[in-house]
């Protein structure tokens, strides 16, 4: 989306008296340069209030104009203070811009006649297949019918079927009665007009039969007589439109501004409606017809841009493109057309683009000092747009306002930082690349990386205008400058840019990537023709299909072609058919092109050495090489399954930055400089975050030390002392949890043994605890020792003892293994199980501890989302969809985890579930991880009792039972022990490959042995007093004393949570935490956007200076983009107190944010269970 609007369009400006504030506005300085910013994918659906803030912050400066092209519209999320303010334009795109919304888009993405005549089974049929229409052969289309997009499947044949339940050809007497009416539509396409404040020209003109008023989102309910054959576009039109309605009314205040765009959105669905209903009666559609309904979504997505823009008091223009192109530029279009590519398409020549880019400079240029927001789509061209220009059109449209405009600068707004050395998803020490030259970029995009399409990217350098690649989620990034090139044409004479010559490092290879989907083709000479001969017939062969090679190796009588595999068998086997006539045919499957790019790569000497050894030591074998007539290019051909961790290893090989780049190295040869910097040490520990443990903690200790140094001389906070409520840590001193008695006089006597046989000692302490000791210490011999590296052999039997009768099922002391607590036992495990790109599957939100670890593995996290509205509960739904987005993105995926009890949410999974999950693992052949060291925190097992994975698992049928891997976990730091500091805990393996289990003691005697005193804590854990005992009574009293003030606080504090103003609590099953949502108002989310935090992590870090009290923010556990959370212990004591702080604080923060908001103790509210009235 380009932010541009035109008086020309057919459009007129809101009138401002909708707005009382002043208007942001351009320069009224012709001489003011432009800034051009494009939005793309998905940024208009998810982040438009992100879009609206960058531009206001564009337009505070005035030393620029600025124009915005729209492709979407982004989430309410960053905002960017921008440096300069130029005068703005902004482009627009359709895109999945309101997801599942816009099948609009879906037309770009298989060949216009597959879509009339097959018929896809999906609940959201796409709009041109619903036609049923028939393409027009580009034969029986005048020279000015624009033809059909190339597909990469050229080969596909035209299936004739007719559509279910209508024969081919059939028009039933009801749609011919229509038939007049529709055809007066489609006669009347090109007059359409519209003079409403945000109107823009649409060839679509609605028909009256079928308009609806401004109310009406939801779809028509056809009479019975019409029911049976009512065409399936209806629905998605509806569906469109019911979309862009909730989007327009998410994005708008109530008024007269919404009002009208409501209409507006209505008027072009119906318009569309209204002219395909027209194409499915006469039963053909033309491919200018097709470029006409894709621009729809253009026009619906920028008539919200800029409704939302004059909303904010941007005074923005639509300029809408649909006609630019018209007669008047036929010369320059004869002239510009060149030989005729593909399928007969003549192609539009330079001189077509530099007429184009003229006049969209000049129609920039007419907003005067409005904000143009601008349709990508730049109406019907010779050919066909998508013949012509293909999908990135709208790039190409924001390249050519910037040649127009001689802009500054053309800015990419994307939903990632820039262009990284890899793909950040799957190389987790990716480095942001700060600039990168032409060249570069464009071998990045042909060989697997998204950056921008090179024929649009060389319409700018052409013009020496730099182009900026930003996150509109982070606006605040620099992002990746692609800087012209000295070796570019000059052509158009604009002022070449100014660019810290600093940017030119010493690196080697600037980024590695990779194409996955390829296959290679091997044709091995009959020798039935000369070699020169032998390499004609082959590509005249390729060309005739119409493939793309995008690696070849070639000698007199072998050549080896890589290209993208077609996805279509029958096509493969007619290309091999052809191909057998020249020579044998093998063809390998599942590969994937490696490609290593740097410009600096031209004069280095090792650069293929250092990548192929790389790929040698990691035992990657290599189906081909090739290396690029650029000469900054190195690629070569390997299996798909080892893509992933080829990438790793090239990126820690071959893109290491050399010590030199290190801001503290050696300033001299010979001077001393330190070894460890955050540019020597090991990149992978830059991407570990561990929340609980993070800014808000080390905060509070700093405020912690701040009170202990004041407490002489008077306190200047205003509160007494910090409230640890970030970790689960019972016996915190301000927390106050008593140990268990029991516990800590057996902890005493093992300590110091003497004490055991003292005189004393049986008037001190109870005979059981003595019992217990004495048998400890006889088994230890000292605790001071070592014991074997899997722990205790006696203790770990009394575990193996516990899980029976916890389980119903045998447990093998030699399948335990006694840890220095949870952490240690995942770190072990995922060391074993994952190498560098493999996936794991963890819930979100989730304890950061795997996050972590995954980082520090160069492992990918693999999201599925607990669903919040049913308390947290597990979502199967959502671990299959992540689990078909890692197979399409190639990740490995080797384990999935599960945390019951949940962390931080405190949910306990039905049996039901679990079930389905363990099927699921077997089905998928995951391992399955489960962190159950909440097992005893439950509180109310009546309700929803906690049950192990080991029984479900061993309760599950044959084969599952005895196949299905699980590692499931416990600790003596939760429950009502608490003893956090000791360290203990133990894991069960069951149904491990033999081979693994030798691996996991191997790993386990690398640290020789958990803490002992841990050890003791895990053996007191699973043989607590046994009933009759001395100590047994003081020790059921006070383990229910402790899991009761639980229970009590939770369900107190989740109350009291449920109470405040834009908040929400699910009340937790167990555990020790709750995870509030938080509603923040826009005056809020700026505020901690100036910040540069998060508005979670803003809001807690308000919450700790004004309180004392440390929470986490929901932020660092992982939440749905565009919700706020909020972990809290329900630990401390004094609740009532904490949240009586906790109430004025939050309502001081939203009255300072929020003026108009409700006190929160006046209103009527909705909570989980019904609805709870507070007067």
């Amino acid at each position: 989306m380009v932010t541009t609007m035109s008086p020309s369009s057919g459009a007129s400006t809101p009138k401002d008296a909708y707005y009382e504030e002043p208007l942001y506005r351009n320069s009224a300085d012709e001489n003011t340069p432009w800034l051009i910013q494009k939005y793309g994918g998905t940024s208009v659906g998810k982040s438009l209030d992100s879009i609206t803030e960058i531009v206001e912050h564009a337009l505070h400066d005035k030393e620029n104009s600025l124009a915005i092209i729209d492709h979407i519209i982004p989430s309410p999320r960053a905002r960017e203070d921008m440096k300069k303010s130029q005068r703005a334009s902004v482009t627009c795109q359709p895109g999945p811009a309101f997801t599942g919304w816009l099948p609009l888009a879906d037309l770009t993405d298989a060949p216009i006649w597959h879509r009339f005549h097959r018929p896809i089974a999906s609940p959201l049929p796409r709009i041109v297949q619903a036609t049923n229409a028939q393409v027009l052969p580009p034969k029986q289309q005048g020279r000015d019918r624009m033809q059909c997009a190339q597909h990469a499947d050229q080969g596909a044949r035209h299936d004739e079927s007719a559509a279910p339940g209508v024969a081919r050809g059939a028009r039933p007497r009801q749609r011919e009665a229509e038939l007049d009416s529709m055809m007066s539509s489609l006669s009347s396409l090109k007059d359409a007009k519209d003079e409403s404040r945000c109107a823009s020209p649409s060839p679509f003109q609605p028909l009256s039969g079928r308009t609806r008023s401004p109310s009406d989102s939801g779809p028509d309910t056809p009479t019975a007589k019409e029911e049976s054959f009512e065409p399936r576009f209806h629905t998605t039109v509806d569906t469109i439109k019911r979309g862009h309605l909730d989007a327009a009314r998410q994005a708008l205040r109530r008024g007269p501004l919404r009002d009208e765009l409501e209409e507006e959105i209505e008027r072009d669905c119906e318009a569309l409606r209204s002219f395909l209903s027209a194409a499915h009666i006469i039963d053909e559609i033309s491919p200018r017809s097709q470029d006409s309904i894709i621009g729809t979504g253009e026009r619906l997505a920028c008539k919200i841009v800029a409704a939302a823009l004059r909303d904010r008091g941007v005074d923005a223009e639509l300029v809408v493109l649909d006609n630019i192109v018209d007669a008047a530029m036929s010369s320059v279009t004869d002239s510009g057309l060149t030989a005729s590519g593909d399928q007969g398409v003549s192609q539009l020549g330079q001189a077509f683009y530099d007429e184009l880019a003229q006049r969209l400079g000049e129609r920039l240029r007419e907003c005067g000092t409005r904000i143009p927001v601008v349709t990508g789509f730049f109406g019907p061209v010779p050919g066909s747009l998508l013949a012509q220009i293909g999908r990135g059109y709208t790039d190409l449209c924001a390249a050519l306002c910037a040649v127009g405009t001689r802009a500054s600068e053309l800015q990419v707004w994307k939903e990632v930082d820039g262009i990284f050395t890899a793909d950040p998803r799957k190389v987790p020490s990716a480095r942001l690349v700060p600039s990168i030259t032409p060249d570069e970029a464009a071998e990045l995009t042909y060989y697997g990386s998204e950056v921008i399409h090179p024929f649009t990217m060389e319409q700018v350098i052409r013009a020496r205008i730099p182009i900026r690649i930003k996150n509109v989620e982070n606006p605040q990034g620099q992002g990746t400058i692609i800087l012209p090139d000295q070796e570019f044409p000059r052509g158009l004479d604009t002022k070449p840019p100014q660019h810290d010559p600093n940017h030119e490092s010493d690196r080697l290879p600037t980024a590695v990537t990779i194409k996955d989907q390829i296959l290679v083709l091997n044709i091995h000479s009959n020798r039935k023709t000369i070699s020169h001969g032998f390499l004609a017939r082959i590509f005249g062969t390729l060309d005739r299909a119409g493939v793309v090679v995008d690696l070849i190796s070639t000698s007199e009588v072998h050549v080896s072609m890589a290209m993208q595999d077609f996805g279509n068998a029958r096509r493969l086997e007619r290309l091999v058919r052809d191909l057998e006539k020249i020579g044998e045919i093998t063809v390998s499957h599942d590969m994937a092109i490696l490609s290593l790019v740097g410009r600096n790569m031209r004069n280095a000497i090792g650069s293929a050495s250092a990548m192929f050894g790389a790929l040698a030591r990691a035992d990657i074998n290599l189906e081909m090489i090739s290396q690029g007539a650029s000469e900054i290019n190195i690629s070569c051909v390997i299996a798909n399954k080892d893509a992933v961790k080829a990438l790793n290893v090239i990126h820690d090989s071959c893109l290491n930055l050399s010590p030199s780049a290190s801001s503290s190295g050696a300033s001299s040869p010979g001077s001393r400089h330190k070894a460890l910097t955050a540019d020597t040490v090991n990149p992978v520990v830059q991407a570990v975050e561990y929340a609980v443990r993070g800014e808000l903690s080390i905060k509070a200790d700093d405020l912690a030390a701040q009170l202990a140094g004041e407490l002489a001389g008077g306190n200047t906070l205003p509160f007494e002392h910090i409230t640890y409520c970030n970790i689960g840590n019972p016996q915190d001193k301000v927390l106050g949890q008593r140990p268990l008695t029991y516990w800590r006089q057996v902890a005493a006597l093992v300590e110091y043994p003497a004490l055991i046989t003292h005189p004393v000692a049986s008037q001190v302490f109870p005979a059981d605890a003595l019992e217990k000791a004495s048998q400890l210490v006889a088994e230890f011999g000292s605790i001071g020792a070592y014991t074997g590296s899997k722990g205790s052999l006696p203790i770990r039997k009394r575990v193996a003892q516990f899980l029976q009768r916890r389980d119903g099922f045998p447990a093998d002391p030699d399948q335990i293994y006694l840890t220095g607590g949870a952490t240690p036992a995942v770190a072990m495990l995922m060391g074993i199980a994952l190498r560098p790109g493999d996936g794991a599957l963890i819930p979100i939100p989730q304890y950061p501890l795997y996050t972590a670890t995954l980082a520090h593995l160069q492992a990918k996290p693999v999201e599925y989302h607990l669903d919040e509205s049913r308390g947290w509960a597990l979502d199967l739904e959502s671990v299959k969809k992540a689990i078909a987005r890692a197979k399409a993105d190639g990740t490995p995926l080797k384990m999935l985890v599960v945390i019951n009890p949940g962390n931080p949410t405190g949910s306990c999974l039905s049996e039901a579930d679990m079930r389905a999950i363990v099927q699921l693992c077997y089905d998928e052949s995951l391992l399955l991880l489960a962190d159950e060291v909440y097992q005893t925190n439950v509180y109310d097992p009546a309700r929803r009792p906690f049950a192990s994975f080991k029984r479900v698992v061993r309760s599950m049928p044959q084969p599952i039972c005895d196949e299905v891997e699980l590692v499931s976990l416990h600790s003596i730091s939760k429950g009502v022990s608490g003893e956090c500091g000791r360290r203990g805990g133990y894991l069960e393996a069951v149904n491990l490959d033999s081979d693994v289990e030798d691996l996991l003691q191997k790993m386990a005697s690398i640290s020789l042995c958990a803490p002992t005193s841990g050890q003791v804590g895990v053996d007191l854990l699973v043989s607590p007093p046994a009933e009759g005992s001395p100590s047994y009574q003081t020790y059921k009293e006070e383990a229910a004393a402790i899991h009761d003030g639980m229970r009590q606080r939770s369900a107190y504090m989740a109350e009291r949570f449920n109470r405040l103003s834009g908040v929400q609590c699910q009340p937790a099953d167990g555990a020790m935490y709750l995870f509030p949502t938080l509603e923040f108002p826009p005056k809020a989310k700026e505020a901690a956007r100036k910040a540069g935090k998060e508005a979670d992590v803003f809001y807690a870090l308000a919450l700790l200076d004004a309180t004392g009290i440390c929470t986490v923010a929901g932020s660092g556990f992982g939440q749905k983009d565009g919700t706020h959370h909020l972990r809290v212990t329900c630990l401390a004591p004094g609740a009532e107190e904490m949240m009586d702080k906790i109430e004025r604080f939050h309502e001081d923060f939203m009255r300072k944010y929020a003026p108009q908001s409700s006190p929160s103790t006046s209103r009527t509210k909705k909570e989980g269970k019904g609805e709870v009235e507070d007067k």
